[in-house]
């Protein structure tokens, strides 16, 4: 038998291993994605948090394997333009690469139907981002300010119709 010390110790060690559990990603669909980046030169780079806040926008309505769709080619820098081929061994998932806080202002929205018209925008592309009040939105363009100081950042809004239907995602 256990004396009242030992008990305490064990429920302490206990409540630490819950604790720390609480902060790791909540859906195991998620747990050691990456994604291939041209950006970091051809690193592989974990997507495992925008992953678990794609997976909780989306579910609501049904759609979270789209939080996992990847694309086997991405867009180059400008400068060369065209588009890269993915190695066949890596996944790019470009709506959640490098896009954590987007994902996880979508999940802070506490309105089920607008978290879901945020998530369903991001899905849409690396340049859509989402504000309560103002919808979708596409930025355009940023441009540097005269003396170099700051940037000018030039959005399009996007119609609602392009990105969510009826309680889904296009």
């Amino acid at each position: 038998m256990m004396d009242q010390s030992q008990r305490t110790a064990l429920l302490a060690v206990a409540a630490v291993f819950l604790a720390a559990g609480c902060t790791s990603i909540e859906n195991e669909v998620c747990k050691d994605r990456e994604s291939f980046s041209l950006d970091f030169g051809g690193k592989i780079v974990s997507v495992e948090d925008a992953c678990d806040e794609c997976v909780t926008v989306l579910t609501v309505s049904g759609q979270s394997s789209r939080c996992l769709e990847t694309r086997r080619t991405m867009t180059a820098f400008k400068e060369s333009g065209g588009s890269v081929q993915v190695p066949s061994k890596h996944k790019y998932y470009p709506h959640l690469l490098e896009r954590e806080d987007d994902w996880d202002d979508c999940s802070s929205i506490g309105d089920n139907d607008e978290r879901l018209k945020c998530g369903c925008c991001l899905l849409q592309g690396t340049r859509h981002k989402y504000e309560s009040g103002r919808g979708c939105y596409n930025i355009v363009s940023t441009e540097r300010r005269a003396g170099g100081f700051g940037k000018t950042i030039n959005t399009k809004d996007v119609p609602q119709s392009s990105y969510y239907y009826s309680g889904r995602c296009r």
